[in-house]
Formats: structure tokens, sequence, C-alpha cells
């Protein structure tokens, strides 16, 4: 079994031969377009997690204030980088991970979000079934 184990700033993945993660039903990494996703130690045991269970929640709650299309101040963020739907999302996938997971992230730039929210970002969006 994988279990995360949390350092500020940092993912970092503990294996314990406690017990296999197929009694906990987790989930690999399902393999995106270019199949990196089955390849990266991040996703080998990652929790499902789609749109419906976190990813809609996750960007209502910190990324909406600038991502999403009926938004007046978007506080320079791009006009195109909207996130109100499931696919827009995929669409932005790349520059989401790039900035809001990881050692060190920049977006939200209030802050405020979890080690463990922005590890489900990353199993989201990096492990994760595109357009979930």
């Amino acid at each position: 079994m994988r279990v995360l184990l949390l350092i500020p700033g940092r993912f970092t993945l503990l294996t314990l031969a406690v017990s296999s993660c197929a009694n906990l039903g987790c989930a690999g990494g399902a393999a995106d377009a270019t199949g990196t996703a089955a390849e990266d130690p991040l996703c080998v045991d990652a929790v499902p997690v789609t749109w419906d269970n976190f990813g809609h929640g996750f960007l209502a709650m910190h990324c909406h204030a600038c991502h999403a299309a009926g938004t007046i101040d978007r506080l320079g963020a791009p006009e195109d980088a909207t996130f109100d739907t499931v696919e827009q999302a995929w669409d932005w996938r790349d520059e989401i991970l790039t900035v809001a997971t990881g050692d060190s992230p920049t977006e939200p730039p209030s802050g405020g979000v979890s080690d463990i929210d922005r590890m489900h970002l990353y199993w989201w969006l990096g492990c994760g079934t595109p357009g979930t």
C-alpha cells in the first residue's frame, strides 16, 4: 500500500507493507492520451478523483473568483482561462497542474489550499481519465 506522506509544499509517497491498495478500493492511474499517467509514480495508487467528486467543488471554491465566465474582475487571469465545465478544466489541465500543484504552487494567489486538496487536484488532472 502507498500512503501519502504530506510534507509542506511537497508530495511524497511512503510505501508500507500493511495492506494491498486493492483492499482499500484504490485505483491505478489512468493513462492520458500520451500515456504519461501510467508511468507516474504518484498515480500508481491514486484514489479515483473526478469532476463530480472533487474537481467541480475545488474549482468553484478556489478558482472561480478569477476563472469563471461570469467573473467581472478577473484580476489578470486570461479571458479564455475559464473553468466552468469539466471540458474547460481538462483543456487547461497542463497549466492548472503547473501552477497549482508541485513544490511551489502559485495559484490561487491568495493560498488557502491544503496539501491534501493539491494532491487530489493532481490525482484528478494528472492521473485521471480525461473528461471525468
